[in-house]
């Protein structure tokens, strides 16, 4: 008997040395292939049906139909699906097994799929989605370029730890460039480039109506870059039901709708308890209330942001009063058309009786826009020689870091906005 539990902790000790797959597909192989770089597979749909978990799909130049991603990794053995190094892999047009018109779809309607990379596609002219997940744990996406898809670039549903980065959005022609609803939590959304797209960059939705707890908890949105969006309304940066998350370093100018939204809608909850620190807003002149914070999201905390508003008759932020308890605002810039309104901004005050009547950005101060940036005409937002953000800001809550990942090695205080002087 005590042979035989030694022969089998050695089976399993082998078992855990085997190497790992490496499978391959070209626009020029068979799926009775071997998935080999010389005789590789067909159809993505193949590939990921037949991929164990710590086992890699590395996709052959070309264009390609999409796939349904059905299986799971593990923890320890992520499954990796990617274009061949060097490669450029263009998908078109959802898979056959496709179930919501999606050209990636990561989705399984009797369990959780887990630990997932997609990486290095390109992903286009989805009837709904460029990459679509939903009731899922642990999914990577990262370098890849979504763009002119009908709904979304990237879309999450249910989807709890989800890792979003490096990835550029843009052109959808609908709605949004990555949109997250459903009540996940603890996405992680960072570097990402959302750009022309029709409503919002950026949109989490926490949709109670559609069941779970209504709101989303514990997300990082951090260094994205947001231009250009909200030809059909929304904000660059929407929220709604988002809760104790952080918000910094990111870039936004030239939205043509809102900037940072924080609010309630179809959500159990307002937006509330979130930090919202070291970013960049520069609205254009045609542009909404750069933050607008409502609907109970109380708790909520904006320290070292600069702010630029160019519409006249907008400003850098509108707070109504049911989201005032527990709200702290400093060590802000404001720059260009500075109101502030707690009223829907039917009232609008400037920033010294903002700072005498309603006690916050104490330590703010207005500087003239030319001042701020090495060159706002060429859309520069690194911060000028001599610009007031230097040294400004405060420690507290602050990243480490700035956008472009530099250290953030002010001694005398933190400088304002999304980059570190010099950068």
């Amino acid at each position: 008997m005590r042979h035989q539990q030694f022969s089998r902790l050695r089976v399993r000790q082998f078992e855990s040395r085997t190497l790992l797959s490496t499978y391959f597909v070209g626009t020029t192989g068979s799926d009775l292939n071997a998935g080999t770089s010389t005789a590789p597979w067909a159809t993505l749909q193949y590939a990921v049906d037949h991929v164990k978990p710590g086992d890699t799909v590395q996709v052959l130049a070309g264009t390609y139909q999409g796939c349904r991603i059905g299986t799971s990794g593990t923890a320890l053995a992520p499954i990796t699906l990617e274009a061949a190094p060097g490669a450029k892999v263009v998908i078109n047009a959802p898979g056959a097994k496709n179930a919501h018109g999606s050209d990636i779809e990561v989705e399984n309607f009797s369990q959780t799929v887990s630990y997932w990379t997609i990486q290095g596609l390109e992903v286009k002219n989805a009837p709904t989605a460029g990459i679509d997940i939903r009731n899922t744990n642990h999914i990577t996406v990262q370098n890849c370029y979504c763009h002119n898809n009908y709904n979304w670039g990237i879309f999450l549903a249910f989807s709890n730890y989800p890792t979003l980065t490096h990835n550029h959005c843009s052109y959808s022609q609908t709605q949004h460039g990555i949109y997250d609803s459903n009540s996940g939590d603890y996405a992680t959304v960072t570097y990402n480039t959302c750009d022309h797209n029709h409503d919002c960059g950026i949109q989490f939705n926490a949709d109670v109506s559609m069941g779970g707890k209504g709101y989303m908890v514990g997300n990082l949105i951090a260094g994205n870059i947001l231009h250009d969006n909200g030809a059909g309304g929304g904000a660059a940066l929407n929220f709604d039901g988002l809760v104790s998350s952080t918000i910094e370093n990111n870039l936004l100018y030239n939205n043509l709708a809102s900037g940072i939204v924080l609010y309630k809608n179809d959500a159990a909850v307002g937006s509330q308890n979130n930090i919202v620190v070291n970013n960049t807003i520069v609205m254009p002149a045609t542009g909404r209330w750069a933050i607008t914070i409502s609907n109970g999201s109380t708790g909520n905390v904006l320290y070292n942001n600069i702010i630029v508003q160019q519409n006249l008759n907008r400003g850098a932020l509108e707070i109504d009063s049911s989201s005032l308890t527990g709200f702290q605002s400093d060590y802000n810039v404001f720059s260009g058309g500075v109101y502030f309104s707690t009223d829907g901004g039917n009232t609008r005050l400037s920033l010294s009786s903002w700072q005498s009547g309603m006690a916050h950005d104490q330590h703010s101060l207005a500087a003239a826009t030319d001042q701020l940036f090495a060159n706002l005409a060429g859309n520069n937002y690194h911060l000028a020689a001599g610009s007031p953000a230097i040294n400004h800001g405060t420690f507290l809550d602050a990243p480490t870091i700035d956008l472009t990942g530099r250290l953030r090695t002010n001694t005398y205080g933190v400088d304002i906005g999304c980059y570190d002087y010099p950068g």
